[in-house]
């Protein structure tokens, strides 16, 4: 059974996991667009927080899908697509909130975060951005407390 499950899982990120123009080579740079269903992402923490018997790792449960641009190299314009664009004034139409900006020698990381009437985190988005060579767009639906935030952050911080 576990087999099946598996191969079930393997076919799902084969056939789900959408990656567009996507390239390694170094003179071409690195250009590529990755959605992440969010049964997948979940599956993949259960299976982690059982075979390393962490708790804190079932906090990844309370992600949902992600989705991933990656703009490197010679593919990095200095400008944004026209789709990063418009989600970026799609952010700033509902209202995310700000939640970290880091500037550090000309690279930006901003972190914003989009919460519902009880609190709760129900969008992040991550955009990092030096201005050269590299952009990371990185937005997930989740569902997180200002509790679970404070247990990532300690977590990232070990």
């Amino acid at each position: 059974m576990k087999q099946v499950a598996i191969l079930l899982l393997l076919v799902c990120t084969v056939g789900s996991l959408h990656a567009a123009d996507e390239t390694s080579r170094p003179e071409e740079g690195t250009r590529l667009s990755l959605w992440i269903p969010g049964f997948l992402v979940k599956t993949a923490a259960g299976i982690a927080a059982d075979k390393t018997g962490d708790p804190d790792l079932s906090i990844l449960k309370n992600i949902g899908s992600v989705s991933l641009v990656v703009r490197e190299g010679s593919a990095y314009s200095g400008t944004y697509d026209k789709k990063i664009e418009r989600k970026l004034r799609r952010m700033d139409r509902r209202e995310y909130e700000e939640l970290v900006a880091v500037h550090d020698e000309g690279a930006e990381v901003h972190l914003h975060i989009r919460e519902n009437r009880k609190g709760t985190v129900k969008r992040m988005i991550v955009l990092v951005d030096d201005h050269e060579s590299t952009f990371v767009f990185v937005s997930m639906h989740c569902s997180f407390k200002p509790e679970d935030l404070q247990s990532v952050a300690s977590m990232a911080l070990k």
